[in-house]
């Protein structure tokens, strides 16, 4: 299951939301209620996978509020719940990893839509701001981490090029190549293709899908392009790794001492 934490100064209000909503069969669970954003994660709420705030809270601004959402979970999810969005702006929310602004009373279908996005069912449509031209962008290292994760998140989609996502967060596509490549050292289509090759290894390790299943679930377009990515990137071809692989080997570990190529 995935943990949710709920940020909320209403203590009922999000008690409510915590029972009345079937999260487990979205793959969910409230892992805690928070009044407010903490100095610091602790315990049970040290990583979880999305984080749903008010952003309306005594003694801050919500500028101050993002920043201590962020500073406490720099890996999560955020969705901002609140009755005003224009109490923080599209720039200032994108620089912190906002994905969704939630309107107040938050209703189950915008739960559950938010809910499929980030388990990777739906396309997370980032808030980002505009860039006239492509030119100079406020943020490039919060831009260049939420494109990361947006390709963590849906590089099993084989239309995922780094042209779509470009269109999709209104980048510049020379420039968003050059930042992706800064933030992660590695060329997207090198990036992209390690991710699908780890997930192809993983499902010939695990599961009995045919080849073609293994491509298309890995975010190839077909087996053939699967066959050459993965001899590639493993040394050897996805059937004769699935046939050397022992009984309760790791699907990461390397065969017969070949280290995979997947930088």
């Amino acid at each position: 299951m995935k943990s949710v934490v709920l940020v909320e100064p209403d203590r009922k209000a999000a008690e409510r939301l915590a029972a009345g909503f079937p999260w487990e069969a979205s793959g969910f669970c409230v892992a805690g209620i928070l009044g407010a954003p903490p100095l610091e994660a602790e315990g049970q709420f040290a990583a979880p996978c999305l984080v749903i705030s008010e952003i309306t809270f005594p003694g801050r601004t919500a500028r101050q509020a993002l920043q201590a959402l962020r500073a406490a979970w720099p890996s999560a999810c955020l969705a901002v719940l609140t009755g005003d969005r224009r109490l923080v702006s599209a720039q200032e929310a994108f620089r912190h990893g906002v994905i969704r602004y939630l309107a107040k009373p938050l209703s189950p279908g915008d739960l559950a839509e938010l809910l499929e996005a980030v388990a990777g069912r739906t396309g997370i449509a980032p808030i980002v701001p505009a860039v006239p031209g492509g030119g100079a962008i406020a943020g490039d290292e919060g831009i260049a981490r939420r494109v990361q994760a947006y390709v963590d998140v849906h590089f099993r989609d084989s239309r995922l090029t780094l042209k779509a996502i470009a269109e999709t967060f209104h980048l510049n596509y020379s420039y968003l190549s050059f930042l992706f490549k800064k933030h992660t050292g590695q060329k997207y289509s090198a990036y992209v293709g390690a991710l699908r090759i780890r997930h192809a290894r993983m499902l010939l390790g695990d599961t009995c899908l045919t080849l073609s299943e293994v491509a298309r679930a890995s975010g190839f377009r077909d087996a053939q392009i699967l066959y050459y990515a993965f001899k590639s990137a493993t040394g050897v071809t996805p059937r004769a790794f699935r046939e050397q692989r022992p009984p309760g080997r790791a699907a990461d570990e390397p065969l017969n001492g070949v280290e995979e190529n997947l930088s």
